[in-house]
């Protein structure tokens, strides 16, 4: 089986320098990914979705920033990211189906508004199993989900 393709969102607290983006990002999913004591490429395939850059693999290399995404509250706002990002989202989601690998998606509620208008009808099809975080209470359960797909795949 191919490594597995784990999603998460971008964090407001950030590394001042430039950096791969699994770099950049300091919230607490990456600071628990992290303490996995992991080469997150050996082990992941990792992308992120980003407020200002779309849906964009872990390697990819980008400066700081200072954006939000819109919240779920904000229809329109919403609507003109999914607007500015879902093609490219779609293309690169599309290039790891098929490929024997599991996915998990870990994502902050906004965040999943987001995925979910990009993604409207997606069903996962062409990965072997999909975990998605969805109706978590707060960042300690996404957390605590994040983990136990972690332990999952870290120990097979």
């Amino acid at each position: 089986m191919n490594k597995p393709l784990l999603i998460l969102n971008c964090s407001g607290a950030k590394n001042e320098a430039s950096s791969k983006a699994q770099d950049l990002y300091l919230g607490a999913m990456f600071v628990m990914l992290r303490s996995k004591k992991i080469t997150i490429e050996e082990e992941f395939e990792l992308l992120i979705l980003s407020a200002k850059h779309g849906l964009i693999h872990g390697s990819e290399w980008i400066d700081n920033y200072e954006l939000r995404a819109p919240s779920r509250k904000e229809i329109g706002a919403q609507d003109e990211f999914v607007e500015k990002h879902s093609k490219q989202a779609i293309k690169t989601l599309e290039t790891y189906k098929g490929s024997n690998r599991d996915i998990g998606i870990f994502m902050t509620k906004d965040y999943m508004a987001l995925w979910d208008k990009m993604f409207p009808t997606e069903n996962f099809h062409g990965f072997e199993k999909s975990t998605i975080s969805y109706d978590h209470r707060g960042i300690g359960e996404l957390k605590g989900r994040l983990n136990a797909f972690l332990k999952i795949h870290l120990s097979s």
